[in-house]
């Protein structure tokens, strides 16, 4: 027969080790310092927004072009031309 006591304490201790793991990340992702931008691109008559978080702005803006990038081309030559845009509007924070 099982020993309820035993088989709730090896129930909670990983359950505790969770939420603190949990509560860590959260944590360090909700205080993470960097700079923040939003880049808005037109590319072939659509135009997309995306925002984007690195430690330096040039990263965070790169990374946000990317990110529209992504959600207005398909195709390998749309994937190589997109990036070389100049973007409508760039906004950091």
């Amino acid at each position: 027969m099982l020993n309820r006591p035993m088989g709730i304490k090896r129930a909670i201790v990983p359950a505790i080790i969770f939420a603190g793991l949990g509560t860590a990340v959260v944590l360090e992702l909700s205080t993470k310092q960097g700079v923040e931008c939003e880049v808005c691109i037109s590319f072939q008559g659509r135009q997309k927004c995306a925002k984007a978080r690195a430690d330096e702005a040039e990263q965070a803006e790169r990374e946000a072009q990317s990110s529209a990038c992504s959600l207005l081309t398909s195709g390998v030559s749309e994937a190589v031309k997109c990036p070389r845009i100049r973007p409508d509007k760039v906004t950091c924070k």
